[in-house]
């Protein structure tokens, strides 16, 4: 819904549209991508926030509930789709003690209920009603804007988010399971209309490639 700031082109709807991607997907607690239909619930969330728009979050469950990058929202009522949805207040009040547990707001049904999307050792990645989770941990929007993406070229970058692993946007090297790829990501960006993405792939000896993408936060 418009209402809501789930335009076409926007920030929210790319966010929610790459989390349905995810939908059929088992549940495997893993601190980098996973190649295969298996995805745990904090990157569910990150993930679709990286592909979706290229915002980095965090990629635990509790350091996002933590996270001074999102903005905290009061209730349910003032969600908007992308907004990340804890279950607990803290560690000691979770189950096992060890792991919080999060979901991403996708927004309102014809009659008006709200849904988020989640996965859960139980179930995999689902569709829930957002009053059955209830969130006692909060909720936190990551996302910068409501306006829809002004320019092609920002649109195209998001082609280049899924090669860059997750610790590779931090500034890490990774070497990637797939495809033999080692990737480098420095990253600048705040807002997909203040990237400017240098690409470049060259051969550094069979059987690796060398994957250089710098993100400078230049005005395109």
């Amino acid at each position: 819904m418009k209402s809501e700031g789930f335009a076409l082109g926007t920030e929210q709807y790319e966010i929610c549209r790459k989390s349905l991607d995810f939908l059929g997907f088992s549940y495997k607690r893993s601190e980098e991508l996973e190649y295969g239909a298996v995805v745990d619930c904090s990157t569910l969330t990150s993930q679709s926030h990286w592909e979706g728009a290229l915002i980095g979050i965090p990629f635990v469950a509790d350091n996002q509930r933590q996270a001074v990058s999102g903005k905290i929202i009061a209730s349910v009522d003032k969600m908007i789709p992308g907004d990340v949805l804890v279950k607990y207040p803290s560690l000691d009040a979770s189950p096992d003690k060890t792991w919080n547990h999060v979901g991403l707001y996708l927004g309102r049904d014809h009659s008006g209920e709200q849904w988020l999307i989640e996965s859960t050792s139980k179930t995999g990645v689902r569709l829930a009603k957002v009053a059955e989770f209830n969130a006692q941990g909060g909720i936190k929007r990551f996302s910068l804007t409501t306006e829809v993406f002004s320019t092609d070229a920002a649109r195209n970058a998001l082609t280049l988010a899924s090669m860059v692993p997750k610790f590779g946007r931090l500034g890490v090297r990774i070497k990637a399971r797939k495809h033999h790829l080692r990737a480098y990501f420095i990253s600048g960006c705040q807002n997909m209309d203040s990237i400017f993405l240098i690409f470049q792939l060259c051969s550094v000896g069979y059987p690796y490639l060398e994957l250089l993408l710098i993100a400078f936060a230049l005005p395109i």
